[in-house]
C-alpha cells in the first residue's frame, strides 16, 4: 500500500516526503536524482525493499528538490540547500536523531546534516548504484542495532 505523500516548505520550495512504519529509530532513505515517491511503489521489488526497511524503523523517503514530486528549482541545488531540505523534512516528522541511507549523489549531505541544525548525529550509509537492496538493508539494520546499543 502506498503511503500518503506530504509536503514541507524549504526556502519557498515544496519538498515531497512519505513516512512508512513506526519503528524505534528514524531512517531517511535519500535516493539520487532518479526518484518519484508515487512511482516507486509501482515496482514490487523496490516496494518490498522499502517495506522491509520500514519493518525495523520509521522510514522517511523524500524526493530531492527538483526531482519527482518536489518543486523544481531551475538550478542545481547547493549542498546547503540540500541540507536545509533534509532538515525541513526531519523537522516536519519531528525527528531529533535520524539515520541517513543515501544513494548516488546524496552522501555528500550526510556529514553536515547534524551540525547546522543541532541534531544528534546519526550514521550515514552510502548505497552506491552497484549495491543490492539486500546489502543496503543489511548495512542499515547493522547501523540501527549499533545505535540502539550505544
Amino acid at each position: 500500500m502506498r503511503p500518503r505523500t506530504q509536503y514541507v516548505d524549504s526556502g519557498g520550495y515544496s519538498i515531497a516526503y512519505q513516512v512508512i512504519g513506526d519503528g524505534p529509530v528514524d531512517v531517511l532513505f535519500l535516493q539520487g536524482l532518479l526518484s518519484h515517491l508515487d512511482m516507486q511503489w509501482c515496482d514490487p521489488i523496490f516496494a518490498a525493499f522499502l517495506n522491509r526497511l520500514a519493518s525495523c524503523s520509521r522510514l522517511v523517503v523524500m524526493d530531492q528538490r527538483g526531482v519527482g514530486l518536489s518543486d523544481g528549482a531551475g538550478t542545481i541545488p547547493t549542498i546547503d540547500e540540500r541540507v536545509a531540505d533534509l532538515a525541513a523534512v526531519a523537522d516536519a516528522v519531528g525527528s531529533k536523531r535520524m539515520f541517513l541511507i543515501a544513494s548516488a549523489s546524496a552522501p555528500s549531505c550526510s556529514p553536515i546534516l547534524s551540525t547546522p541544525h543541532k541534531r544528534q548525529p546519526g550514521t550515514a550509509t552510502s548505497a552506491g548504484r552497484y549495491c543490492s537492496c539486500a546489502t543496503t538493508l543489511q548495512c542499515a539494520k547493522r547501523s540501527i542495532v549499533a545505535a540502539e546499543n550505544a
